[in-house]
């Protein structure tokens, strides 16, 4: 059971990607019907928004679902491998699959 993880080891976690920017932190897991983390949901903080040129709710938080196959490593954070400049683009994708 060493390698086994609690969703509460990751609930919360600052959020960078790859270029160490600050994207947010982990709001949720979601899971397929295997119960296979298949995404993370992130609350994505105000000044990253700004600068991935997503805009923020008026009220309520910006949440981005990430599909894990973007998460470069989990440490003390989670590091995506999503550039700022590629951000909207990915999510703007994610929404048209949707």
């Amino acid at each position: 059971m060493a390698d086994l993880k609690k969703s509460s080891d990751i609930l919360g976690k600052p959020v960078s990607n790859h270029e160490g920017h600050l994207i947010g932190s982990v709001e949720e897991l979601f899971f397929d019907t295997e119960w296979r983390v298949t995404d993370v949901q992130i609350k994505v903080d105000k000044q990253a928004a700004k600068q991935m040129g997503i805009r923020k709710p008026l009220f309520g938080s910006l949440l981005l679902l990430i599909e894990t196959a973007k998460i470069k490593a989990v440490t003390d954070q989670v590091i995506l491998d999503i550039s700022m400049g590629d951000f909207k683009s990915y999510v703007e994708e994610r929404k048209a699959s949707d």
